[in-house]
């Protein structure tokens, strides 16, 4: 009897010490709390005198009770502490970016999450882009692995619409016949680079342009008679249209109608045409992307959406200039101009290229640096100094750095930003962190 009493106590503390070794959650390991993951996605984009709402979604193993805070946030924003729900309305002096901070705790253990939010005036049906541009000059590249992995970097990095560039091309500037070459992305490399920007949560907008076998630049494109100018058009707008045709297949947002087009831009009519053809086939948004000094060309800018820039505007004679300087360059010259040509049109402006490349000098020439020595810095600071610069103007609408190579390791141009200073900037920006 004695022994089968002790062994009795003996079972009786194995399952008594098993019992309160168990938190009230059934967490064997009393030491052990699972930390609270949040999995929600926040809207990034406001407008000024709109109610703002985030409901912060987050998941708790040991299902704890968890409590929301707002660590950063812009005057006015509000968190309930229960449920999660942020609420704020942004007055106008709020328009521009806000860069917000927040954490869900559980009894021992929390997560945070960052994030920034972009402030519009008024919701005028142009959305704010956070961009960057997709590029290839090869058929089938967009159809490689290394395109999606770049496209998850740019959404990583904040990146919520992607510019995606395919190229026919002339044979020289004054040839008004368009064709393909073995370096256009085919339409099921396009629509392969498409459907993953779309899958990853991007907007994808489409860029189609005109390069010179020749090596020209486009904007020399010219015809001296009416006969080839005719000629042009329509071949232009049979090579517009089918990529139109393409992007309605397929819920592309925008497409870019023309890229720097410069010597074709006096052709009112004969644009204007284009642009009514194209609507009739695109039902998205259609802008055109003008050179940074021939803007006031255009003068049919009330005919689409939005006005488009390639902005690669000089801005020092310095190959060290300080950030300083590079804004004050933006401020004294650039912004005072952008800002007329909106009021102007009553059209917001968004900057369809702009991008510097890795090079000393690169900010005195951002169309093609003046030297191949690298300076990372400079880069980096010219990034800076333009997203301070207008970032927060109420007339801007976003921007699509140039270029991200499908392969941004290979940085065959100098502009990417892979693994470089200017990433930590742009990221800082977009994404907020």
């Amino acid at each position: 009897m004695k022994d089968k009493a002790g062994r009795g106590w003996f079972l009786f503390l194995i399952l008594f010490f098993a019992i309160a070794g168990c938190d009230s959650n059934g967490d064997s390991d009393s030491g052990k709390n699972y930390p609270p993951e949040i999995i929600s996605s926040p809207n990034t984009s406001a407008v000024t005198d709109e109610t703002y709402s985030y409901i912060v979604k987050a998941i708790d193993q040991d299902n704890d009770l968890l409590t929301y805070e707002l660590k950063s946030f812009p005057k006015g924003m509000t968190i309930n502490s229960i449920t999660g729900e942020i609420k704020w309305t942004p007055t106008y002096k709020q328009v521009g970016n806000h860069w917000i901070e927040l954490r869900v705790k559980d009894r021992e253990a929390s997560d945070s999450q960052k994030f920034a939010i972009r402030v519009s005036p008024v919701d005028n049906g142009v959305a704010f882009q956070r961009g960057f541009t997709l590029v290839s000059w090869w058929n089938d590249d967009y159809l490689q692995p290394q395109t999606e992995n770049t496209l998850r970097q740019m959404k990583k990095d904040g990146c919520e619409w992607v510019s995606i560039l395919v190229t026919q091309y002339v044979d020289t500037t004054d040839s008004p016949f368009i064709h393909p070459t073995v370096q256009t992305p085919s339409d099921k490399a396009l629509i392969h680079a498409i459907k993953t920007a779309q899958a990853l949560g991007m907007n994808v907008v489409l860029k189609p342009h005109i390069d010179v076998l020749t090596g020209d630049w486009r904007g020399n494109i010219s015809f001296e008679n009416e006969a080839d100018w005719q000629t042009w058009f329509q071949n232009y707008n049979e090579f517009l249209g089918h990529y139109l045709e393409l992007a309605e297949a397929h819920n592309v947002k925008i497409v870019i109608i023309g890229t720097e087009l410069k010597k074709t831009e006096n052709r009112e009519s004969d644009w204007r045409n284009t642009i009514a053809l194209a609507r009739t086939k695109f039902s998205g948004q259609l802008t055109y992307d003008t050179n940074w000094d021939s803007a006031l060309n255009v003068q049919w800018w009330d005919a689409l959406d939005f006005i488009g820039f390639s902005a690669y505007f000089p801005l020092t004679d310095s190959y060290s200039p300080t950030v300083e300087e590079l804004k004050s360059a933006w401020a004294s010259n650039i912004e005072p101009y952008l800002r007329a040509l909106s009021a102007f049109w009553e059209k917001d402006i968004v900057f369809l290229e702009i991008g510097y490349q890795s090079f000393d000098g690169a900010n005195t020439r951002p169309y093609g640096a003046p030297t191949t020595t690298p300076d990372l810095q400079e880069q980096a600071d010219c990034y800076r100094a333009a997203l301070e610069s207008v970032y927060n103007e109420e007339w801007f609408k976003g921007m699509y750095w140039w270029a991200w190579y499908w392969d941004p390791t290979l940085d065959i141009m100098g502009y990417d930003i892979y693994h470089k200073p200017a990433e930590d900037i742009i990221r800082k920006w977009y994404a907020g962190y």
